[in-house]
């Protein structure tokens, strides 16, 4: 007796997802900085205190992370206004964790508005390939308001 089994192949698109990445903020997304001009500040986050993580899916699975932060407010001077950013240097990570913010009083007085700044956290990860994919839309608001 002859038996021929005989079936179908499921048919795709052959090819590898492409590579994408998503944020998620699972530290903190608003940072106040609040006391008397010339006594309390400046004032710092902790390291950790912001805790963004980056998962990649598709590409080849052989992904490196590059992290970068940008403002808008303060006008936009991250390094020498109001709100500063300093970083330990997250380098091809998954988790960007510890970046500190500082809180300066310089210029302000309790008849100036609160300023405000908001940073933005994007990591751009790449697979074996070379294909790139980033997200950028995860904020950390950091206000600093002066008291007398």
């Amino acid at each position: 007796m002859y038996i021929a089994l005989m079936g179908t192949a499921a048919q795709g698109s052959g090819g590898v997802a492409a590579l994408a990445v998503s944020l998620e903020n699972v530290g903190d997304d608003f940072l106040e900085f609040s006391g008397i001009a010339g006594e309390d500040f400046p004032m710092s986050s902790s390291s950790g205190q912001i805790d963004i993580v980056a998962t990649a899916s598709g590409g080849d699975g052989n992904y490196s992370y590059s992290w970068t932060i940008t403002e808008s407010g303060d006008d936009s001077n991250i390094n020498t206004g109001n709100v500063r950013v300093t970083d330990a240097g997250t380098t091809n990570q998954s988790q960007y964790n510890d970046a500190v913010v500082t809180g300066f009083d310089t210029g302000l007085s309790s008849e100036d508005p609160p300023i405000e700044a908001n940073l933005f956290f994007t990591c751009t990860v790449t697979d074996g390939t070379g294909a790139t994919a980033s997200d950028t839309s995860r904020r950390v608001t950091a206000v600093v308001q002066v008291f007398e």
